[in-house]
């Protein structure tokens, strides 16, 4: 494992006891990285996903919501379908079972009863 991946969990213990927009700022970053770029692959293939080729935001076919089961339509649209985190205890060194592949719906409803 590379440096670059070893340092997230860091990156976020040195955001402890500092305002909440600095874990923020760092949050943003990690979900640009090649390894949260893995993880919600992996995620998304759990789900049913399966890379149909030429998808301008990364394909899915077949895929379905973990909590509602609603299908991916064939004309996904970006933001449709969402890699959720059940916790963030983790971040940066996160389990399977510690993310979601959520509809819209579910993902906002997820968020509407999460403090």
């Amino acid at each position: 494992m590379s440096l670059f991946w070893d340092s997230w969990p860091e990156k976020f213990k040195e955001t402890r006891g500092k305002p909440r927009e600095n874990w923020w700022v760092v949050y943003n970053q990690y979900l640009t990285s090649p390894q949260w770029a893995s993880l919600r692959k992996k995620v998304k293939y759990r789900a049913g996903c399966r890379d149909r080729g030429g998808g301008r935001f990364g394909s899915c076919q077949s895929g379905r919501c973990e909590r509602c089961q609603t299908p991916v339509p064939w004309e996904y649209v970006r933001g449709d379908f969402q890699v959720h985190h059940l916790t963030y205890d983790r971040v940066g060194e996160e389990r399977l079972e510690d993310l979601l592949y959520l509809c819209r719906k579910c993902h906002e409803a997820e968020h509407a009863t999460t403090p």
